[in-house]
């Protein structure tokens, strides 16, 4: 069964600001307009906060239901008039190629999409709720993260419990085991449940476990980050956010597309409500500048001042679990928090908030109202 959908023009009708996004099982627009002339050029980019429409260009169905890409012409490289091509980022113009895998393509929409497997005999791929990601798979995201966070973790008990390395016990050597085994563990977890959900290929979550430890490990010893201003982390923040959409803007005006991903999980999805808008890389973006900025408030706050002062005496280790616990408890109750995707501004402004107000509890809030409750039962003992 063959599906297919033509345009008279050179270049898809929707403009930069109207592309459609799955949301739950219904389709959203976020509206604007650009001046085509004031980026020379003839073709709409794809927005960097939206996602292209599911329903253009050429779709096709297998026999057993499942979508396949046309057969490639005898040319697979197709030119639009008015836009620039850019080999290696713009895949909804050249068809990808084994070795596409290396620059960010995910298994679930590369297996469907590329001629390496001929006509017939690609492998079926399962998708689930969680396959369809947006951006780009190299590295992974979610082992990055994982990896990052238990690093620090693991390296902070071993130091609070290691002492000099002269004095070091069995004891210390039997915790360093069993916290490095339960490191490498919680890793292959979540490399594996990439892998098998056609998220990522295995090259793609190994480089984010790496990544994560190289990044958790030269931050440790960036002591900046404690004595920056509130000013110099919110320059930070709008500098980052100005120069990643300055940067965007430019590429796309030589004819790169960098959110080239977005069409691939809209097409191959099997599933539309499966693509989610906060899979997208703007998601990301705000997600990542909210923490950012949130850390930066948390740190030049009164509160994280008076907490700080608590470093020693009897009362810090039922300090800092009593902190590790609310923390915890607090993180569960962000993540159960879900903006409302009707309006993408107003989802877009609510996850950075969200973003933002992790850090300042985990860092600011939690431990001051540990460190005054501990304070006033000691002076009561007293």
């Amino acid at each position: 069964m063959r599906q297919h959908s033509q345009s008279m023009s050179p270049c898809p009708a929707t403009s930069p600001l109207s592309a459609p996004i799955s949301t739950g099982g219904s389709t959203h627009a976020a509206t604007g307009s650009r001046s085509s002339a004031l980026l020379g050029s003839t073709c709409p980019p794809t927005a960097p906060w939206s996602a292209p429409s599911a329903g253009a260009g050429t779709s096709w169905l297998s026999p057993g239901g499942r979508r396949r890409s046309p057969p490639a012409p005898a040319s697979t490289t197709r030119t639009t008039p008015g836009c620039p091509l850019s080999p290696l980022l713009t895949s909804s113009t050249t068809r990808p190629s084994p070795m596409r895998i290396l620059f960010g393509e995910r298994p679930y929409w590369w297996v469907l999409d590329t001629d390496y497997y001929g006509n017939n005999s690609a492998p079926e791929i399962q998708q689930f709720p969680l396959t369809c990601e947006t951006g780009p798979g190299s590295p992974s995201g979610h082992a990055m993260g994982a990896a990052g966070v238990y690093y620090v973790m693991v390296t902070a008990l071993l130091s609070a419990a290691g002492g000099e390395k002269q004095s070091r016990t069995l004891r210390y050597w039997l915790l360093w085991t069993v916290l490095w085994i339960g490191f490498w563990a919680v890793q292959v977890c979540v490399c594996m449940s990439r892998v098998f959900i056609a998220a990522h290929f295995p090259h793609q979550v190994i480089a984010g476990v790496f990544s994560g430890m190289a990044v958790a490990k030269t931050f440790q010893h960036i002591r900046f980050i404690y004595r920056a201003s509130f000013h110099r982390y919110l320059g930070i923040t709008l500098f980052l956010f100005s120069f990643t959409l300055g940067f965007y803007l430019l590429l796309w005006t030589f004819g790169v597309d960098l959110l080239w991903t977005l069409e691939k999980a809209q097409k191959w999805c099997s599933r539309p409500e499966w693509v989610h808008i906060d899979t997208t890389p703007f998601a990301s973006l705000l997600r990542n500048l909210g923490i950012l900025f949130g850390l930066g408030l948390a740190l030049n706050s009164h509160m994280y001042q008076e907490s700080s002062r608590l470093k020693q005496g009897q009362q810090l280790l039922p300090f800092r679990l009593g902190c590790i616990a609310a923390s915890l408890l607090t993180l569960h109750i962000f993540d159960a928090f879900k903006p409302p995707s009707h309006t993408q501004l107003l989802f877009y402004a609510l996850s950075f908030c969200k973003s933002a107000a992790v850090p300042l509890a985990a860092v600011g809030l939690i431990p001051y109202c540990l460190s005054q409750l501990l304070g006033t039962q000691d002076k009561k003992a007293a």
